[in-house]
């Protein structure tokens, strides 16, 4: 780890980067032997919670881009930890579900991303726990809101003229 000369002007993002990192890295080698890539937890996760989602509602909810969530979803799929069926009322889009190995692993994960957390906040307070919670959310509503406006200025930019303007989310408008 590098030595810094001045520890307070650390930026956030970097300790941020630093934290998801470790906590990846702890991640993978608690659920290799689940066969499961720690990419994977939110989208195992995501289904687990709401089984019969669509991959369009799975990429909205985790806002990543509809390519990722098919990439892995054919891995799971090749796993037997989730299958697809039709949706009965629209036969282009296809339903996901998790496999009965898949509740298996949707299990053990609850019980190792539990043990995360437990390890994770050890010497916080409650208060504390709920208070970073807090700080995350607004985190993320300030990064939403920076996505729209990047967005939106594109798109006013753009007006008229090729589409050459990302829309925030690595897609072109």
């Amino acid at each position: 780890m590098c030595e810094c000369k001045h520890e307070k002007s650390r930026s956030l993002q970097g300790a941020f980067m630093r934290l998801l990192h470790r906590y990846m890295e702890v991640n993978f080698g608690r659920l290799k032997d689940l066969g499961v890539h720690p990419g994977q937890l939110p989208f195992i996760n995501a289904i687990s919670h709401k089984e019969g989602i669509s991959q369009r509602e799975l990429a909205e909810h985790l806002h990543v881009k509809p390519p990722t969530v098919a990439v892995t979803m054919k891995r799971l799929e090749k796993a037997e930890v989730i299958y697809r069926k039709p949706d009965p009322n629209d036969m282009r889009v296809s339903r996901i579900y998790l496999t009965e190995k898949g509740n298996q692993v949707a299990e053990q994960i609850e019980i190792v991303v539990r043990a995360n957390e437990k390890a994770l906040t050890a010497g916080f307070s409650e208060e504390e726990v709920e208070l970073a919670k807090s700080f995350f959310d607004r985190m993320m509503q300030n990064l939403d809101a920076l996505s729209q406006q990047m967005t939106e200025a594109c798109q006013e930019s753009c007006a008229g003229k090729a589409p050459i303007c990302k829309d925030g989310k690595g897609g072109e408008i």
